[in-house]
């Protein structure tokens, strides 16, 4: 991986961070997430693994699967944070953990 790419990887990471610090204050990029597992990012949502690609083509499988191996050892739900160049941010996640979140946040659990 060039120093580029770790730099706009980074920046990412950071961006991300940001998002959630309004609702997480203490929540901060993982350091050692590439060694030690546990996702991009340290004190945020609790029970959630956040892996973060900021690239213009993602691979999706690639990083789902990132995003599964770094959430399974500690039962955590993995969430892919992805954008591209001036797009969105969007956060990947299997369907059946959207709609259990859907619906307690419409009351029916």
């Amino acid at each position: 991986m060039s120093r580029s790419q770790r730099s706009k990887g980074a920046a990412g990471e950071l961006e991300v961070v940001e998002l959630l610090k309004p609702y997480w204050p203490s929540a901060t990029r993982n350091f050692a997430s590439g060694a030690a597992g546990n996702g991009d990012v340290a004190h945020g949502p609790q029970g959630v693994c956040f892996e973060i690609k900021r690239t213009e083509r993602l691979r999706l499988r690639d990083a789902w699967r990132q995003a599964e191996q770094a959430a399974l050892a500690p039962g955590l739900l993995p969430v892919v944070a992805h954008r591209w160049n001036r797009g969105p941010w969007l956060a990947i996640t299997e369907l059946d953990e959207l709609l259990t979140l859907l619906a307690f946040r419409e009351g029916a659990l």
